[in-house]
């Protein structure tokens, strides 16, 4: 497999020569792909609440969970191994504390008792918990509303879950009727109305009623849907099908993936560039990477220099950086001559270029490094907390994750210590 130059996030393109469990032929890239700060954003913007709880250790090792104002809302009065707070969805999130898990409300009150052995995020109305072994679901109140019998659960897609027992996978509905039997080998979610399947090593797809739309084995591989399009393989090249399983696109791609905004980024003959729902390409196959349009933007690399493209092929930030980080609220940090500094969306400098690295921004704060050390800096380069650390992770709710002489905690906007983890 041909390596990808990308190295500033990841994300999936269909590999001819590699096979997961689904065959999906998905293979993980090293690249720049920011769709990825698109759930992140999100999941920060919806939850800010969030950032006003602090998780505090007291000197004999007893956890609590405090509200700004410094009031306990949730303790264990015991010593703790884990402690985590998950990103809140729909008003709720998972507290872990003490092997146990439960969820906290945005004002940090426990709203559902530490009872369970694990548990995912609310999604529809519904969450996932895991007790003896076996997995249910249960409503905002905490009643069970899917009784624990399943091996496997996923959340809800279009109203229907994926489960499994002894291996053999179907979908239940929000009531916990199974409405596709657990005949298959695998599923995967539902996807514009179509969940792909797999029956020994044939793939498939049926739809809400368990009906086969798509029939088993007529592809050697197949991708789940995305913008009404699915990605096949067959005779080791790969083209696109609609929903009805009509070949839009002939198979004669190396590389593919899937379509967002209207197009995807394919590869032949190790050039890469971009296609519509047509085939035509609208961006040449050129280039040595490619990742998908989001916001209308994509990276491209051409002779090891990294820019930004709009649809039409115009650079919208110069093909001549070493590398280039996720786009967050119009900027981007680049490297250029060995040091990093940002760009507008424009491509006109914001910081300097004196930075060892710096990451991607989040919530108007970047994680940067500069003589071996790390700190936070603002969208203009002011120094927020000082470049004391070892390592740091970027900010999510208010906290962010460090590191100074061989110790982890976290730390709040001002710098100042919350936890240790």
């Amino acid at each position: 497999m041909r390596k990808k130059k990308f190295v500033s996030g990841e994300t999936h393109r269909i590999n001819l020569n590699t096979k997961n469990t689904m065959k999906f032929f998905k293979t993980i890239f090293t690249l720049f792909f920011v769709t990825i700060l698109s759930s992140c954003n999100h999941a920060q913007n919806e939850h800010t609440n969030a950032q006003h709880l602090i998780l505090f250790q007291d000197e004999n090792g007893n956890y609590s969970l405090k509200d700004q104002a410094g009031n306990v809302v949730v303790t264990e009065n015991k010593a703790l191994g884990e402690v985590s707070i998950n990103e809140f969805h729909e008003g709720l999130a998972v507290l872990k504390m003490n092997g146990k898990v439960g969820f906290i409300d945005s004002t940090g009150k426990l709203v559902i008792p530490l009872k369970f052995k694990a548990a995912a995020s609310f999604s529809d109305g519904l969450a996932m918990f895991r007790i003896d072994g076996k997995r249910g679901y249960i409503d905002k109140s905490g009643n069970v509303v899917i009784k624990p019998e399943y091996d496997f659960t996923a959340g809800f897609s279009e109203n229907l879950a994926r489960v499994a027992i002894a291996e053999k996978w179907g979908f239940i509905d929000k009531t916990g009727k199974i409405v596709v039997k657990l005949d298959f080998d695998f599923a995967n979610d539902f996807s514009d109305g179509l969940a792909l399947v797999q029956m020994k090593e044939k793939f498939g797809f049926i739809d809400k009623t368990g009906k086969v739309v798509i029939p088993l084995g007529k592809y050697e591989d197949l991708e789940s849907f995305s913008d009404g399009m699915a990605v096949f393989k067959i005779n080791d090249k790969i083209g696109f099908i609609d929903k009805r399983g009509t070949v839009i696109i002939q198979p004669k791609y190396d590389f593919a993936l899937c379509f967002t905004e209207g197009y995807s980024s394919v590869e032949l003959n190790g050039r890469q560039g971009l296609i519509d729902k047509t085939g035509a390409e609208i961006i040449p196959l050129k280039y040595q990477s490619v990742t998908n349009f989001y916001n209308g933007k994509a990276t491209v690399i051409l002779e090891d220099k990294w820019g930004i493209i709009d649809p039409t092929g115009k650079e919208i930030i110069p093909l001549k950086y070493e590398q280039i980080e996720s786009i967050s609220d119009g900027i981007v940090p680049v490297k250029l001559n060995g040091k990093w500094g940002v760009v507008n969306d424009k491509g006109a400098e914001i910081v300097p270029f004196k930075y060892d690295y710096i990451q991607s921004f989040s919530e108007g704060i970047a994680a940067a490094q500069l003589n071996g050390k790390y700190g936070f800096i603002d969208t203009t380069g002011k120094v927020l907390i000082p470049f004391k650390y070892d390592w740091c992770h970027d900010f999510i709710n208010g906290k962010a994750k460090v590191e100074l002489n061989g110790r982890k905690y976290s730390i709040d906007l001002n710098g100042k210590k919350i936890a240790d983890f």
